[in-house]
């Protein structure tokens, strides 16, 4: 009897031994991965110092346009593709022709889309029955026509021709003249911006030393540094319609297109470490 203890110890130490081994090894992984990302989130944040000085400073600078954009839309119809065609590219050709002559150059006229697609009419008239009296019926198909649109974008460099390059262009077959845009060139709006932004980086630096003296700290290096900002374009009423909608012996008078001015706007905001 006590030979068959002294074996079932010897069975049961070394099972549980082996246990404790796997349990301990365990214990010592868990702490050396806690240990690791411990570190590793202390030297990613070693570089963002909890003490800092935040500031915000703008400046505007206010130009006049210089540039007015302009759509145009050519839009015709007809049963044949063909008559469609050809009246859709005899008012194409008259427009270019009197943008030209107008002094708009090559490079600021733009086709931007040329589309064609059929369109069918419904005749949704009531139905007579044999005795003569009306009765509802179900729209029925009706005549089908091709529709040809051709939109073309240009940059007036004179902003005071818009008026009779508008009037113009519907007398030459324009359908529909979309949204009037200003904007301004975009080495003007560089050189604006640059200027704006030097004058808030400026005062954004004034207002941190204040700031600091206020607060009874002395600022240290730039922490960090962004930007906001840029142009707003300004934009006028659609002009409407024109071309085959206006009565041909009717000259309409140019409009009065007053572009107003764009501000340029910088917006900064500096973070300062704090000693």
């Amino acid at each position: 009897m006590e030979n068959e203890e002294k074996s079932m110890r010897l069975l049961i130490a070394p099972s549980m031994q082996g246990g404790m081994w796997w349990i301990m090894m365990a214990v010592f992984i868990s702490l050396a991965l806690f240990l690791v990302v411990s570190a590793k989130n202390s030297f990613y944040y070693a570089d963002y110092p909890s003490r800092t000085i935040s500031v915000s400073a703008e400046e505007k600078r206010v130009v006049r346009p210089d540039i007015g954009l302009i759509s145009f839309t050519i839009r015709e119809e007809n049963a044949s593709l063909e008559v469609a065609r050809n009246a859709e590219a005899k008012k194409s050709e008259a427009l270019i022709a009197f943008l030209k002559k107008s002094g708009i150059e090559d490079r600021d006229i733009k086709t931007t889309s040329y589309t064609i697609y059929p369109s069918e009419e419904y005749d949704y008239s009531p139905c007579e029955s044999t005795d003569g009296s009306s009765v509802i019926c179900p729209p029925r198909k009706g005549i089908k026509k091709f529709v040809i649109e051709e939109a073309v974008a240009i940059k007036v460099r004179k902003l005071d021709d818009i008026g009779k390059i508008t009037t113009g262009a519907t007398q030459a077959g324009v359908n529909q003249i979309g949204q009037l845009r200003f904007t301004v060139d975009d080495e003007v709006v560089e050189k604006l911006k640059a200027e704006a932004r030097e004058s808030a980086i400026t005062k954004a630096r004034a207002e941190a030393k204040t700031l600091a003296g206020n607060l009874g700290v002395r600022l240290g290096k730039l922490a960090g540094f962004s930007e906001n900002g840029g142009m707003p374009v300004y934009y006028g009423r659609a002009m409407g319609m024109g071309g085959d909608m206006m009565e041909k012996s009717m000259v309409a008078p140019a409009p009065s297109i007053q572009p107003g001015e764009n501000e340029i706007i910088a917006s900064v905001n500096l973070i300062y470490e704090i000693k």
